[in-house]
Order: structure tokens, then C-alpha cells, then sequence
């Protein structure tokens, strides 16, 4: 029953303070200590990048896809704070449906290798997800540039984020 099924819900909600205190308070404290060498941050930052990546996106596509519009956000949230936001219309609108088949761009190729792949996935997952998305506002008569597009919500969650990252380098520099 969905009853016993709390921690597991709890732990997918909890993730994105988390995700967001690992994010800027590393930022805070590369800043403000100065014991690390650049290769240490850029270690330190690599590091970051594959834990919100590995436990972000995968707790973000478990949240896409409940229904409590609260648990969506979060994943809104999680999947911009990876800079990767486009990935809920395009696995919702284009993955889901054509998995497996070559219109699905996040489906590997037969022997295709990691690093062919993940260039492949980088340059045709925003394409298909904006395709995607501009077909589903024309079907309901609405423009790219209609307020319910999603990709705005995409753009200004990832514009918030790298401005508050912008922002605590900023203030570091100017004390």
C-alpha cells in the first residue's frame, strides 16, 4: 500500500534542500577557504557534478513523475539545479512513447560507446524535448511563446540558479 511506502517518498522530497545545501555550500566554502589548489576545487566540483547528477536526476525523474504537483516541482527544481531541465519534456513527450525506436534520442544505438552517446544525448534530447513541446502548444493552437510553455519555467529555474551561484562568487570577491 502507498502508506508504507513514506520513506521511500521522503527521501526523494528531502533530496533537493540537500542537493542545494551540497551545491552552495560547497560554493560558500571553496570560496572561503584557501587551502585548496585549483585542481582540488575543480576535483571537489567534478565530485558535485556526479552526485547531483547520479542521485539528482534519477530521484528528479521519480518525482516527474508522481502527482502531487508539489513532488513535480521538486523535480523541476532538482533538474535545474543540474542545468538539465529540458529533460522532463523530453522524457515525458518523447521517451515514453518511442523508447527503444530511433526516435527516442536517449535510446543507445547498437554498439554504440559511452562518450558517442552521451555527444548524441547532450545535442538531441533539448532539440527532441522542444520539438516535442512545440508540437503539444500547436495542437492546442498556442505558439512557442505562449506563457504555458514549459521551456520558460526551465529557462528562468536555471537562470535562478546559476545567478545565485554567480551571486556567492560575486559577494566573495567584493568582501
Amino acid at each position: 500500500p502507498e502508506s508504507d511506502l513514506i520513506w521511500y517518498r521522503m527521501i526523494t522530497v528531502i533530496w533537493f534542500p540537500l542537493q542545494a545545501i551540497l551545491i552552495f555550500g560547497t560554493l560558500w566554502w571553496v570560496t572561503h577557504s584557501n587551502h585548496l589548489q585549483q585542481w582540488e576545487a575543480l576535483i571537489l566540483f567534478y565530485a558535485i557534478g556526479i552526485a547531483t547528477g547520479g542521485v539528482g536526476i534519477v530521484y528528479a525523474h521519480e518525482l516527474m513523475h508522481q502527482k502531487p504537483a508539489i513532488e513535480r516541482w521538486l523535480g523541476d527544481l532538482l533538474m535545474a539545479s543540474t542545468l538539465y531541465s529540458h529533460f522532463r519534456s523530453e522524457h515525458l513527450r518523447v521517451h515514453h512513447l518511442w523508447v527503444g525506436t530511433p526516435r527516442d534520442p536517449v535510446t543507445a544505438r547498437y554498439n554504440e560507446g559511452f562518450w558517442r552517446f552521451f555527444a548524441r544525448v547532450l545535442v538531441s534530447c533539448p532539440r527532441s524535448a522542444w520539438r516535442a513541446e512545440r508540437a503539444l502548444l500547436a495542437r492546442g493552437g498556442k505558439t512557442m511563446w505562449h506563457r504555458s510553455n514549459p521551456f520558460w519555467r526551465y529557462g528562468a529555474l536555471q537562470a535562478g540558479f546559476v545567478l545565485l551561484a554567480w551571486l556567492r562568487m560575486f559577494i566573495f570577491f567584493r568582501c
